[in-house]
């Protein structure tokens, strides 16, 4: 499948319509939960187009909710100055009805964006049964014989991530930093310890989980299955740190605030 990231280059021709943007981020990304939420590299349920409604959905709103009531906040905390300053720790609402009814189709057309770009990357969907060309076989180093529909893979992953980056380099260069950036309650060095020692859990537990699959299959793979295996539950797991950190810093504002 192509990395889960690059997807979010889909909602880049979009950014500048009246989607709410962060909704269509999380509509990019929800259909490949299951992999995060199960810490499986072979996942199901959102990849359809009845899926996008049963799981997309319903998982897209939650998600956001998480993200804008407990993640957001300590991914601004542990990010670089020059970036908390370009950004807005604002809060996000779900409603009126209306504004919830444009949240979710921003998350129903960024999940279309994923079902449609994993169609050519994929062979269970109607583009490789019907179109010879992804099918055709190839030769790519190092991973030796493939087909044109994995190659489509690996090409639209890497351009996916390049997308983003320029996306956020021209984004940086381009918006003017605030005179006041988001609070910082920690130092720096504070700050620095608490990203090392959350990396470091995450790899750590993606390494180790994913250990098995070298001494279970043979060829090129076992370092396939073993890289797939090690950063989705890498991901996971530093998803699941920021989320415990967001839990943390709201229960000790609500705690100053009753002290106060």
């Amino acid at each position: 499948m192509p990395f889960t990231l690059s997807h979010a280059a889909a909602a880049w021709p979009l950014r500048r319509t009246c989607l709410d943007f962060s909704a269509l981020i999380m509509g990019c990304f929800v259909p490949d939960f299951p992999y995060f939420l199960l810490l499986w590299s072979h996942g199901f349920g959102g990849h359809t187009l009845l899926g996008m409604f049963y799981f997309d959905l319903p998982v897209g709103l939650v998600s956001l909710w998480l993200f804008h009531r407990y993640i957001k906040q300590p991914s601004l905390i542990f990010l670089p100055d020059g970036f908390r300053r370009r950004l807005k720790a604002g809060a996000f609402s779900f409603l009126p009805p209306a504004r919830l009814a444009l949240i979710a189709i921003s998350i129903l057309i960024g999940s279309a964006t994923h079902i449609l770009w994993d169609g050519f990357t994929h062979r269970t969907y109607w583009p490789y049964g019907h179109w010879s060309f992804l099918r055709l076989p190839v030769e790519l180093p190092i991973l030796g014989q493939s087909v044109m529909y994995k190659l489509l893979q690996y090409i639209s992953s890497v351009a996916g991530l390049v997308l983003v980056a320029i996306w956020i380099w021209y984004w940086y260069r381009t918006t003017e930093p605030a005179e006041h950036p988001v609070a910082q309650p920690y130092t720096t060095a504070q700050r620095f310890a608490m990203v090392v020692i959350l990396l470091l859990i995450a790899i750590c537990s993606g390494i180790l989980r994913a250990h098995e699959a070298i001494r279970t299959l043979h060829g090129i793979r076992p370092i396939a299955n073993f890289t797939a295996d090690a950063v989705i539950t890498a991901i996971s797991i530093l998803v699941l740190g920021l989320l415990a950190c967001g839990v943390f810093l709201r229960g000790r504002r609500a705690a100053d605030y009753r002290n106060s």
